[in-house]
């Protein structure tokens, strides 16, 4: 008998299986016990299922030891679409032993859905023969409709040829009970943690609307609460108005329209908030949904998702001042020791009012004193920014918070050795004198700069400093507080900020650039062509022929300026990389010379990316060039890729959240500064001599990156190498491809009339030139309006031939759309240098695009086609 089994390559091949593992390597046994123990018991299924009439006793020893271990088994034969379940499995379930469990196509039905995420992968990849078993906690639903906590282990223990499943085996293990026991335990952490919050939040505040607004946030932040509230009566006593809540979900539980009444006579005051307030006690329902105390908002609650509720009242001096009300999605959330840590708060909460009144009175002056600097010492070791004591006089440090320590690398007693000025960078020590001199003189009362301070390996780390005066009682020994936050990654952000806008701005100049040129260039290129024609062979053609192929060279150079600017024109598809780079790479191993290895991973990301192919390749083109030119005396290019998933807290800015895959390639050769790497994207920079470069292949492969949806990230050392890594989204929905022309010998006019709207007055000269040599008639236009004024006149016109980017208010596109208006069946043709953001408009026309700068013989084929209706 044989099954599919995985081997340490990843690939599978058909294997015997059998009760014995005897000399086989522990990696070759499988992970842990249970892959054996099901393999083992997969191996007596089987042989019975091979054709003995009776199960084997090793099946059944297997079975009743793993009922005995509590471990429910399932067994389904594939092929025979039957499935088994075992008696520990059913009970588990709550079936009878005579009844049937749940049929194959039912199982995903009986997993509770914030699972099935998690449980479809595993299982589909393991299915796909990707793991050699899964294992995995999930909620599955019991036959009454409860959901219970279980352990699913399984495996295919057979496949076929082409490793198809054909058998597959797994086991349920309850632990139900553990489980709800360890969330229980991780709430009551979280709560705990909650609560400590909200007592350093109730020792640092004055004001008893931030207290309250702070403790609901905390709660519902840290504490696994949904939605919190404090209310305190109206001045007539009859409501209960908010002071402040928050939520998860702050549109799903607005509470500015709740009517709490003070009085149980009304509905609207035995819920749980009025209810508190009237006391003595917290009030607790396990469900507002269906709790008879809650009617008036009942179906509220229902569409809302609030389950559990709790109302705590707040007494100062002996009466209730305020109502903490809360609410879970959970039904019966509240368990006596949530119940206990949530009324201690509570308790503290009172207590916190009582001491902001007490401390508002003389004779609790020295109690107010003590609390004060209780509370100062919680801030100062706990608080989110460095804060430093300073001597005014001698700079040293006197006593410092251990986040400040943190992000100078230094601890207490190695700081207290130094003063400011030994830690301060030299090239910053002087303009950080002046500075500050004015608030050490008494001048100002704090001050407040960026400054970079030294760590211990000599790196400079920024800060956002603010420094403030801190006198002592005898007005002796000035000091100063100074409070730092560490803005590394602000800078880091603010950089890539800059180079983007940089980036874009030079892009939007080139791009403007390019499109001018294209319209030159379709004039050049179209008159050079008719004057070679035109002159024959002699010398004067010769001359035209160089006049056209400098004009293509022109044409080619403009292209990659659009590809900066993200305006050139790509067709995108699916594209495997592995593929792709199998075919570049006879042409990657002919660019680079004996002495560089070219290194390839044993295999690429198995995702699609969409981009268009042939730039792509011209990217990797361009960068294993530019790792081969960086590496004089040899080396090494290495490509590789991975597949990565950027998530909105990933620091890539450049990228929308999504799959990507990631093709670095790197090289070990001379490297980049600085200020070499921060020009290294701008259009025709480059290091290396005259003739040499164009500078154009990083402008050019990060326009194709960002155009492509994706970016590009470059990293150097001198001496080090370099590494390009360029993202690209993995596979979307293609857009709509422009339709494809072929020019023939036949593609004259028969004298229709051709309507021309251009708006640059030398390109619309010249076009209406060349269709007119091509046999029709033209009518020429200037703009969009002069266009429809043709079309709504009797004038008979046979096809629009428009420019997209025109002058006047209306592009060629919009003009379009407004004509089909006039004239349902009039044929389109449009012509631009960079029409790759009007793909999908053009698609929706069903219209050609003729790209700038073009050939006589490509305007004749595509008007000859738009006319004849050819898609």
């Amino acid at each position: 008998m044989v099954f599919c089994g995985k081997l340490r390559s990843g690939r599978f091949q058909r294997q015997s299986i059998g009760p014995s593992t005897e000399g086989a390597e522990p990696s070759e046994r499988g992970y842990g016990r249970i892959p054996i123990l099901l393999n083992s018991l997969a191996y007596g299924m089987i042989k019975g299922h091979g054709g003995s009439s009776v199960m084997l006793d090793g099946e059944d020893r297997w079975r009743t030891a793993l009922d005995a271990a509590g471990m429910g088994v399932w067994d389904w034969d594939v092929v025979a679409g039957r499935i088994y379940y075992s008696r520990i499995w059913k009970e588990m379930r709550g079936f009878g032993d005579g009844e049937d469990g749940p049929a194959v196509g039912q199982w995903r039905d009986w997993v509770h859905p914030d699972d099935h995420a998690v449980v479809d992968k595993l299982i589909v990849d393991h299915l796909a023969g990707l793991t050699p078993h899964y294992e995995f906690e999930h909620r599955i639903k019991c036959k009454d409709g409860r959901y219970k906590w279980v352990i699913a282990r399984g495996m295919a223990c057979e496949r076929d040829e082409d490793g198809r499943p054909l058998r597959i085996v797994g086991t349920n293990l309850d632990i139900d009970v553990a489980k709800r026991a360890a969330i229980l335990a991780r709430r009551h952490g979280k709560l705990l943690e909650a609560i400590a919050a909200c007592n350093l939040a109730i020792a640092r505040r004055k004001s008893i609307d931030e207290l309250s607004s702070d403790i609901c946030r905390i709660l519902v932040e840290r504490g696994e609460i949904d939605m919190a509230w404090v209310g305190r009566p109206s001045p007539d006593g009859r409501l209960i108005e908010p002071i402040t809540s928050f939520s998860r979900d702050p549109e799903a539980h607005d509470i500015k329209h709740f009517v709490i009444m003070t009085s149980a006579e009304h509905p609207f005051g035995r819920g749980p908030t009025g209810t508190a307030y009237r006391g003595p006690g917290a009030v607790w329902i396990d469900d507002v949904v269906t709790d008879t105390s809650t009617a008036v908002w009942h179906d509220r609650a229902a569409n809302s998702g609030l389950k559990g509720a709790a109302a705590i009242p707040i007494y100062q001096k002996g009466r209730i001042v305020n109502v903490l009300t809360l609410y879970t999605d959970e039904p019966a959330f509240f368990d006596e020791t949530t119940k206990t840590l949530l009324q201690d708060m509570g308790a503290q909460f009172g207590l916190a009012l009582d001491a902001l009144e007490a401390e508002r009175a003389a004779t609790r002056f020295r109690n107010s004193l003590r609390l004060s600097e209780w509370r100062a010492r919680a801030i100062f070791e706990r608080a989110p920014l460095g804060i430093a004591l300073v001597d005014s006089v001698t700079g040293l440090f006197l006593d410092a918070n251990a986040k400040f320590q943190e992000i100078l690398d230094r601890d207490l007693a190695a700081l207290q050795r130094l003063s400011w000025q030994d830690i301060t960078p030299l090239a910053e020590l002087e303009k950080c004198i002046e500075g500050v001199t004015p608030f050490l003189n008494g001048e100002v009362p704090s001050y407040s700069c960026e400054k970079g301070y030294l760590r211990p390996d000599g790196s400079v780390v920024p800060t956002s400093l603010t420094a403030t005066r801190f006198d002592t009682p005898d007005g002796e020994n000035p000091r100063h507080l100074v409070m730092i936050e560490d803005i590394t990654e602000r800078i880091d952000l603010q950089q890539q900020l800059s180079q983007r806008q940089r980036l874009e701005a030079l892009g939007q100049l080139t791009g403007g650039i390019a499109h001018d040129f294209n319209n030159l260039l379709t004039v050049i290129i179209g008159n050079s062509e008719a004057l070679a024609l035109e002159l024959g062979e002699g010398d004067l053609g010769e001359l035209a022929g160089l006049i056209l192929s400098t004009g293509e060279r022109a044409a080619d150079l403009t292209g990659r300026l659009l590809t900066f600017a993200r305006k050139q024109s790509l067709i995108p598809r699916a594209i495997k990389i592995g593929e792709l780079i199998d075919g570049l790479l006879p042409l990657l191993r002919r660019a680079v010379p004996d002495g560089i290895e070219l290194k390839l991973p044993a295999r690429f990301s198995s995702r699609s990316v969409y981009a268009d192919p042939a730039q792509l390749e011209m990217a990797l083109l361009n960068l294993v060039l530019n790792a081969r030119d960086a590496l004089p005396d040899g080396g090494t290019i290495e490509i590789s890729s991975e597949n990565i998933l950027v998530g909105n807290e990933s620091g890539l800015i450049e990228l929308q959240p999504g799959p990507y895959v990631v093709i670095a390639l790197g090289d070990n050769g001379v490297g980049m500064g600085e200020e070499t790497l921060e020009k290294a994207f701008d259009p025709f920079f480059t290091t290396k001599g005259p003739g040499q470069g164009s500078g154009l292949g990083l402008s050019m492969v990060y326009g194709f990156a960002r155009q492509s949806g994706g970016h590009v990230e470059l990293t150097s050392r001198p001496g080090e190498g370099t590494t390009v890594r360029l993202y690209l989204p993995a596979t979307t929905d293609a857009l709509p491809r422009t339709p494809s022309v072929h020019a023939t010998a036949d593609d004259r006019g028969t004298g229709e009339v051709v309507l021309i709207a251009e708006d640059d007055s030398m390109v619309r000269k010249f076009v209406s030139s060349q269709v007119d040599a091509l046999g029709y008639r033209t009518i020429a236009v200037l703009d969009g309006h002069s266009a429809l004024a043709v079309l709504g006149s009797d004038t008979p016109v046979d096809l629009l031939f428009t420019d997209i980017a025109m002058d006047g208010g209306m592009d060629g596109i919009e003009l379009a759309h407004r004509a089909r208006a006039i004239r349902p069946e009039l044929p389109l043709l449009f012509t631009s240098g960079h029409a790759e953001e009007h793909l999908q408009r053009l698609a929706e026309l069903g219209a050609l695009l003729l790209r700038k700068p073009y050939r006589k013989k490509e305007l004749a084929a595509h008007l000859r086609q738009a006319l004849d209706g050819v898609r």
